[in-house]
């Protein structure tokens, strides 16, 4: 610095320290050491001069209420290096620190900018995920709101009783079919002109719309048929993948059939009269079974695919498995 015995170290940074070092100019410097090495032309750098316009200080405030610093403190050894945004190094010394230029205020600034946004993001994605969850998760209705929306469930599920049917790929479905999974069946027969095309495509809607959701998993649709006469394995193995891949058909003796549907309070009967092209009357409920393979009550028709869907989540989620 100016005024040290090892000045000329400096000699090449003098352009930087003085905005014109041959005098043009005057510089206030507050070190005895600094003043001594700007005498110039008979004048002498005083407290009370301003340091000139563009030049670059580094180092520590004075006290002064004019403001004047020093543009360096006498260095005990070796030589200033670095950038003067951060703390300055000896050659072979300890750390100087400088005063943080306008520079690194304004890369703290946008620092801290970034961080806030970052933090308001993330609070806000939070609060979108914990949304998003609320309402994928399944309302938990009352039994009056689901009777409302045409789901009777029972106080206590009812045991069914051994049976023995044949699904559309010819194999046995029994009770040991229903058993960790919800059931949904509907009696109907292929030849059936309205309400059986209708329902079976309203429950493979009802599959896809639990696409994704935890109730699909365990899932299954059933038509059993109230025809065994004309649906036979074959006919049940053209119709009911029609509508979705994942249904399963079931036929079997009319007399057993008939002993299965009256278990699950689902009357159908023969309309006499028609010949060979009769038409059947039966239900178009649907019934649910639970995974114990009880049964646990209906949905009444006309079905709804809204109402249907809500019900059925709500009452898988307040059964205790």
């Amino acid at each position: 610095a100016a005024g040290d015995s090892r000045r000329q170290v400096h000699q090449t940074a003098y352009h930087a320290v003085y905005a014109d070092y041959v005098c043009s100019h005057f510089a206030a410097f507050c070190r005895s050491y600094e003043r001594s090495a700007l005498s110039c032309g008979g004048y002498t750098a005083g407290r009370n001069l301003y340091l000139p316009r563009g030049t670059t200080t580094v180092g520590h405030r004075s006290q002064g209420r004019h403001g004047h610093l020093p543009l360096f403190h006498l260095l005990p050894d070796g030589v200033v290096s670095g950038d003067v945004v951060r703390s300055l190094h000896l050659s072979g010394g300890k750390p100087v620190s400088a005063e943080s230029q306008p520079g690194a205020a304004v890369d703290n600034t946008s620092r801290n900018i970034k961080l806030t946004v970052a933090g308001l993001l993330l609070f806000i994605g939070i609060i979108v995920a914990g949304f998003v969850n609320k309402i994928s998760q399944p309302r938990v209705m009352t039994d009056t709101e689901l009777k409302i929306n045409g789901a009777y469930m029972f106080e206590l599920p009812r045991a069914l009783p051994p049976f023995a049917l044949t699904d559309h790929h010819g194999e046995v479905f029994d009770n040991a079919r229903l058993q960790d999974k919800w059931t949904l069946v509907f009696f109907g027969f292929t030849h059936c002109p309205d309400i059986c095309p209708t329902t079976m495509a309203l429950l493979s809607q009802l599959t896809n719309k639990l696409e994704g959701l935890p109730e699909a998993e365990d899932t299954q649709v059933v038509m059993v048929t109230v025809d065994p006469a004309r649906d036979k394995v074959e006919q049940l193995a053209l119709y009911v993948p029609y509508f979705n891949p994942d249904f399963v058909g079931v036929t079997g003796e009319f007399m057993d059939i008939h002993r299965f549907a009256t278990n699950l309070n689902t009357p159908f009967r023969k309309v006499p009269g028609q010949g060979e092209d009769y038409q059947i009357d039966h239900s178009a409920n649907v019934v649910l079974i639970n995974p114990r393979g009880d049964y646990h009550g209906f949905f009444k028709a006309p079905l709804d695919l809204a109402k249907l869907k809500v019900t059925y989540r709500s009452v898988r989620v307040v059964w205790d498995y």
